[in-house]
């Protein structure tokens, strides 16, 4: 009380005392909180801009999914997944004969092979040897014997100890898993087996020999399982009728899209796509592969066996975009995108989505909301400051709206350049004029918002951006 000169023995003091404490509790409370804030702030900076990997895996928590699957039922699903088909397959029907030139074999040298280790991300995730690229790179004495180990797997084709084959397989679950097929298993393979494929590949390169392929089949296995699905198209177009888009000076035809493992039929009468599945039935189950009915959906009853029958409300989820039964992409998929919280994952589903400029806009809204909350940017802010470069004191950020005009402008440009030599681009070029989408107009549009008098140009975009 003799700081404050007030008298304990009085009750009007006394009252005056703990007012003026009160005070001082709230000040000191409110200095806590505010150092606390801006202790969170400084850390949410500092991981924005270092590490921003971490960043984004911290908005939203982890949700662990409780198993239900019991483990036999899971171990009975996948336990095959490996086995050996010892079936003899020619394939002679979808394949084209190749006759050998005969060219000779080269290897990297040393030095070429040393330059690929270099290259090597250095925590990929590793195999049940757990060796990573890290320890490749950084014991440089042993490079020289992995070179010939490698050297004598490619060329020599001699096995290795069964390690060097072996994989570690997670099985991921999907959603919240009900049986033991509802798993994504994802195989880890050795680094110095991803290693020895990275050489191999680079000798197809350097002959551009087929049978440099089949000689490596064990180490080229992903290239193969994409290969594989060729013959399969190239014998569904010249032994069924095929869809033509005509184009200015030729037409493009084809009944079918591949991508990966992703195979879409197109017929214009149900016995020639009951056909057609049929046939991809039949190759699929020679090569080893299966159809999955709960992930495949067709629009026809004829193919009801095969898969899942869309009916007019239905909807189809094909290379991640959301499609009804018509294939038409629906709006629900651009809603999906506002949700993302890696800006590059909205950027590069509008090659899939015919969307508008005031929906670019819309994405920015939502990615500076993400921003705003996650205290990386104040929202009295100048929202300019986050696009600006960091040599000009900004946050060096790309603008979704900014970014598909550059976008959209460098696909018309590579559409227009190679629509001479492409059927298939000519094709695309020409359905996307006739419907007018914003991917034909966008020249125009960008002459008109930024005034330009010229050609409109990337350079000339870039400036008139800034």
């Amino acid at each position: 009380m003799r700081e404050l000169n007030l008298n304990l023995s009085s009750v009007t003091n006394l009252s005056e005392a703990l007012v003026k404490k009160n005070e001082s509790l709230n000040v000191y409370e409110k200095k806590i909180t505010m150092h606390e804030s801006r202790k969170q702030f400084r850390k949410e900076n500092r991981m924005f801009e270092f590490l921003q990997g971490r960043f984004y895996r911290g908005l939203s928590e982890r949700v662990k999914s409780e198993h239900v699957v019991s483990r036999d039922e899971i171990v009975s699903f996948w336990s095959t997944m490996w086995n050996k088909n010892d079936d003899t397959v020619t394939y002679e029907d979808y394949l084209i004969p190749f006759v050998s030139d005969n060219h000779p074999t080269t290897f990297p040298s040393l030095d070429e092979f040393v330059n690929i280790i270099n290259w090597l991300p250095n925590w990929k995730a590793a195999g049940i040897d757990g060796i990573y690229n890290f320890f490749i790179k950084k014991l440089t004495t042993l490079h020289k014997y992995i070179y010939d180990i490698v050297k004598v797997i490619c060329l020599e084709g001699t096995t290795q100890a069964d390690c060097f084959y072996c994989g570690l397989t997670y099985l991921i679950p999907k959603g919240i898993p009900r049986r033991g097929s509802d798993y994504r298993p994802i195989t880890c393979m050795s680094n110095l087996l991803k290693l020895t494929t990275k050489c191999a590949t680079k000798v197809v390169q350097i002959e551009g020999a087929k049978e440099q392929v089949l000689l490596n089949i064990a180490l080229n296995k992903e290239l193969l399982f994409v290969l594989c699905i060729d013959p399969l198209s190239r014998k569904l177009n010249e032994k069924y009728i095929k869809l033509t888009v005509q184009t200015d000076t030729e037409s493009h035809s084809n009944n079918n899209f591949s991508f990966i493992d992703d195979l879409r039929l197109l017929a214009k009468d149900s016995s020639t796509l009951s056909a057609m599945t049929g046939e991809a039935k039949e190759f699929l189950e020679g090569i080893g592969l299966e159809i999955n009915k709960e992930k495949s959906a067709t629009n026809d009853t004829c193919c009801e066996d095969t898969a899942t029958l869309i009916e007019a409300v239905s909807v189809y989820k094909y290379l991640g975009i959301i499609e009804e039964s018509r294939g038409i992409p629906t709006r629900s998929s651009f809603e999906e995108i506002k949700c993302k919280k890696f800006i590059m994952q909205s950027i590069n589903m509008r090659y899939l989505l015919r969307l508008e400029p005031a929906d670019f806009s819309k994405l920015d809204d939502a990615v500076r909301a993400v921003l705003v909350k996650n205290k990386i940017h104040l929202r009295p802010g100048c929202k300019e400051r986050l696009y600006l470069p960091r040599a000009e004191l900004g946050r060096g950020l790309h603008s979704v709206e900014l970014r598909s005009e550059h976008m959209l402008l460098q696909l018309l440009d590579c559409l227009e350049k190679s629509k001479e030599i492409s059927n298939r681009r000519a094709a695309i070029l020409k359905v996307e004029n006739n419907n007018k989408t914003h991917l034909a107009l966008i020249k125009g549009f960008l002459k008109v918002k930024y005034r330009l008098v010229e050609e409109v140009t990337k350079k000339s975009l870039e400036e008139a951006q800034l």
